[in-house]
């Protein structure tokens, strides 16, 4: 006989070093899973050093079956999203589970509870913990490691989610650009014409003014995707937390301002794929040799990510994110990087996606947002979005890609959300 599942909340002690160390043991036989430091994830769940908890609220929550824990589940009402769109979407995230629908579905109503007891009424995600970090689930191209800062899962984890009566809400995707690809020679034109008028100058991050640095990339970012889906301004505290973290990894020459006779106008900002050096690193331990391995993998990094890209909307179509794309591609070749991954672009930003294709890009993998509302009690005998009457995607007439409104060119800039 089948033991039952226990959800068990996992706010401190045992249950949250287990809720941290569980995907360690999921994924051990996983050849393409990036183990992440163990270090960097206590910070990232501890709500008395990551700023996101400034302004949010979250619950985190273990299932075990026969006493082994068997997956877990992050639900989160992110207050800075609440004042800007939706007051009644929930969120959850952090979410890793065995192939296991019982435990599954009842970490999902754990989630959908706790929501719903706080007035939300849609729950949305994965998102562990916002935009800002890890977020949707990978549903195409498990055939690669995933890149810094990117979510991965099995493939089962699809069919859970969907089995618990989540839908797709929007798809997002990542593209591949090797450094050595000749861009469309159109667009080198453009870019030499450009050049030789003389107003757009594209420098690298200054490392001697770093803070100053820092307060003008969170300016710029907030600007240029202040009109992506979802978008959520990154606080001085969250960026400064982040820069922290990744400020040993950061090349000046990978981090770009576009600038209009002085003005600040555009960003770009990519980093080497550190996760092909934590790849030596499977437990995720820096003691006793982990910090050895991972110094000496990190003059093997050989392609990049590009977290950002965007210009201000008063500087948009004047070719700007061409001059960044094509200087942020110069200096990946000059510093041997042999390409990059270009992520996540929402599926319906249809102008990145062409000026993506025609630097050369491919597009590699698929990642998506699902959500559910969530019945209240008296619409449910049991209050879950798996026994609400959840229409399919053909009866909630969910736009494909092709169907959803595609932004004008007017819109393009706006950076890879």
């Amino acid at each position: 006989m089948t033991s039952a599942v226990e959800i068990v909340p996992a706010e401190s002690g045992r249950a949250h070093r287990q809720f941290i160390a569980l995907p360690y043991r999921l994924y051990r036989n996983d050849p393409r899973f990036v183990a992440p430091l163990r270090r960097e994830r206590r910070e990232l769940f501890s709500r008395k050093r990551h700023p996101f908890f400034a302004h949010a609220d979250a619950a985190f929550f273990v299932a075990r079956r026969a006493g082994r824990v068997v997956g877990r589940i992050e639900a989160v009402i992110n207050h800075a999203y609440t004042a800007l769109h939706e007051g009644g979407t929930g969120f959850f995230g952090a979410y890793e589970c065995a192939h296991d629908r019982a435990a599954s579905d009842a970490l999902l109503d754990a989630a959908a509870a706790w929501l719903r007891a706080r007035g939300k009424t849609v729950m949305r995600g994965p998102y562990t913990h916002s935009q800002n970090e890890e977020y949707a689930l990978l549903v195409d191209g498990f055939d690669a490691p995933p890149a810094v800062q990117l979510a991965y899962n099995p493939p089962y984890y699809a069919e859970l989610l969907e089995g618990y009566g989540l839908r797709r809400a929007r798809d997002l995707h990542a593209w591949w650009a090797d450094a050595d690809r000749a861009p469309d020679a159109r667009l080198l034109r453009i870019a030499a014409a450009l050049r030789a008028r003389g107003r757009i100058k594209v420098r690298p991050l200054r490392l001697s003014d770093y803070d100053a640095e820092v307060d003008r990339a969170e300016l710029l970012l907030n600007e240029v995707l202040a009109q992506t889906r979802g978008f959520v301004p990154v606080t001085s505290a969250e960026l400064r937390f982040a820069a922290r973290q990744f400020r040993s990894l950061f090349r000046p020459e990978l981090v770009l301002f576009a600038e209009v006779d002085g003005v600040p106008a555009g960003i770009v900002l990519a980093m080497p794929d550190f996760n092909q050096a934590l790849a030596r690193v499977p437990d995720g331990r820096l003691l006793p040799f982990g910090w050895l391995r991972i110094a000496r993998a990190l003059k093997e990094i050989d392609q990049l990510r590009l977290l950002a890209l965007g210009v201000r909307p008063a500087y948009r179509r004047r070719g700007i994110e061409l001059l960044l794309c094509l200087e942020l591609r110069e200096a990946a070749r000059r510093l041997g990087y042999r390409g990059g991954e270009l992520s996540m672009v929402w599926e319906d930003n249809e102008p990145i996606h062409r000026t993506i294709a025609a630097m050369g890009g491919r597009r590699t993998k698929t990642y998506r947002i699902y959500e559910a509302p969530i019945p209240s009690p008296r619409e449910a005998q049991v209050p879950s979005p798996r026994e609400a009457q959840v229409p399919s995607p053909r009866e909630a007439q969910v736009p494909s890609p092709r169907e959803a409104q595609v932004p004008s060119p007017r819109e393009a800039g706006r950076g890879l959300g």
